[in-house]
């Protein structure tokens, strides 16, 4: 069936795999068609724009893999750069179970991703981390609709956004309709901030215009600030170990530079980090309460007291909820940290639990 939607091309075919038996190159599987089997891995890389994608390979393949076998099969590039069909070949991997992790293109991979997605879950929380909102200017009418209730998405969330590249209309969206919205600031001054919204999400889709100038001068939309390379690195690996994650997509670089490409550098070391996150996970998403440790919390804004959970495995943390607009009764676990806890323990809460409540209310 792979064969319908992929091309593994000589050039794909021709790209070196690394100098040592240990490369990240000679350590996954390529996909021919006949041999390989994509059903047994957990993610596939597919590249949507051809000649980025193989450029981003080019950075990823001599690095080194520490992991004794990766469970990624490399499908090559899509044989039609254009979203719809990019949509049915998520669809196909995100029925066999697959993360599909897409390579290059532009702000349309969310639409792609979230779309893909959109059979095999009822809730689906979308997490852009992007400078600002200029995917829901480009299908401003899509968007739109998605926000109204139209398909599964519940949730969208913003990290290390700029408010001054956001209008007045755009900033009172984010207030008024997403879960979660982290600017920049906040994440430099926490870069720990982006680890519980990675792990609430379904679908990641990052834009590498995020970035500073200065780290990644192959932007589409340059801008003198932004993240710093490694902190983009953490929050892919964040996004990797999150159990409930299960669809990827980095991009947002327009011409690369002959020889060097800081771009392709940097996405092939964000998906290194992506997949180091996804072979760390370690199945501690509360789907029940067994390796959970419950903490009790009385606060004067409640009656009753709020249950905060800590994992035995990672030491994670997570709020216990109550009430959704589907079913009142229903208990929701949220991600947070060790400081929302010491924060309500103080009778007080953070913005973003604070968020939640409100969306609850």
């Amino acid at each position: 069936m792979y064969k319908n939607w992929f091309s593994p091309s000589q050039e794909f075919q021709d790209i070196p795999r690394g100098h040592s038996d240990s490369s990240f190159g000679h350590s996954l599987q390529t996909f021919d068609h006949f041999q390989i089997n994509p059903k047994g891995s957990k993610i596939a890389l597919v590249g949507y724009e051809a000649k980025m994608a193989n450029r981003v390979r080019s950075s990823l393949f001599r690095l080194e893999s520490p992991w004794k076998s990766l469970p990624i099969v490399d499908l090559g590039n899509l044989r039609k750069q254009d979203p719809n069909f990019a949509i049915q070949a998520g669809k196909a991997l995100v029925a066999d179970g697959i993360i599909p992790l897409f390579i290059g293109g532009s702000e349309d991979l969310s639409r792609v991703l979230l779309e893909s997605f959109q059979e095999y879950r009822s809730h689906i929380n979308l997490v852009l981390v992007d400078q600002d909102l200029n995917a829901f200017r480009i299908d401003k009418g899509y968007w739109q609709n998605v926000l109204q209730g139209a398909g599964h998405l519940k949730d969208i969330s913003l990290m290390a956004y700029q408010s001054h590249f956001l209008s007045q209309s755009e900033t009172s969206l984010l207030e008024d309709r997403f879960l979660d919205i982290l600017r920049l600031g906040q994440i430099r001054k926490n870069p720990e901030a982006s680890e519980p919204v990675a792990r609430n999400a379904d679908i990641i889709s990052i834009n590498l215009n995020v970035i500073r100038y200065s780290d990644c001068p192959e932007q589409k939309i340059p801008s003198s600030n932004g993240l710093f390379g490694e902190e983009l690195c953490r929050i892919s690996r964040y996004a990797g170990i999150s159990d409930k994650l299960r669809a990827f997509a980095i991009h947002g670089i327009g011409e690369m530079s002959e020889g060097f490409s800081p771009g392709a550098d940097i996405m092939a070391q964000c998906i290194w980090y992506f997949v180091d996150g996804v072979m760390a996970r370690r199945s501690d998403f509360p789907v029940s309460t067994g390796h959970l440790r419950e903490y009790l919390v009385d606060h004067q804004s409640f009656d009753d007291q709020i249950s905060f959970w800590k994992s035995d495995l990672t030491g994670r943390w997570w709020v216990q909820l109550w009430g959704d607009e589907e079913d009142p009764k229903k208990a929701k676990m949220i991600p947070c940290t060790l400081e929302d806890y010491q924060l309500a323990s103080n009778d007080e809460l953070s913005e973003r639990l604070l968020r939640f409540l409100q969306r609850l209310a």
